[in-house]
């Protein structure tokens, strides 16, 4: 069983076809600084997800739609881009709040959990971080 987890910016069709799970997380605007032109330019290649949906839907494989929430306008950006893109449900959409520790996480939670609740997307845990913090290793 191979899962690939990718941003999803680039797509190769031949490599694709190999994979039996796409974990695919598309960057939000909150990904970066502000002052990080190229990354804001880059960080979000839309073709390329709609490829990587296409081919889970015409090969019968699986892909999920991992998103990273820091705050309630990243909700706003999510819905923007799920409108953009075709094949999806919302049970392929997950949120995973934004945090390199327990603390930062648990700002993130409340709202993350309303955001899912409200328009039926999963909520995703970063467990390692809740059960061991930022550490190497684990």
């Amino acid at each position: 069983h191979i899962t690939v987890e990718t941003n999803a910016t680039l797509y190769d069709d031949p490599a694709a076809r190999l994979v039996d799970l796409f974990s695919l997380s598309p960057k939000l605007a909150s990904s970066a600084p502000s002052s990080d032109a190229a990354h804001h330019r880059l960080r979000l290649n839309l073709p390329a997800v709609q490829a990587f949906l296409d081919r889970a839907r015409a090969d019968g494989k699986d892909f999920q739609l991992k998103f990273v929430y820091a705050r309630p306008a990243d909700a706003d950006e999510i819905l923007s881009i799920l409108a953009r893109l075709r094949g999806w449900t919302p049970s392929d959409v997950l949120l995973m709040p934004l945090g390199a520790t327990p603390a930062e996480m648990a700002r993130a939670v409340p709202s993350a959990l309303e955001q899912c609740l409200r328009h039926g997307w999963r909520f995703c845990d970063r467990l390692h971080i809740s059960l061991f913090g930022n550490r190497e290793g684990v």
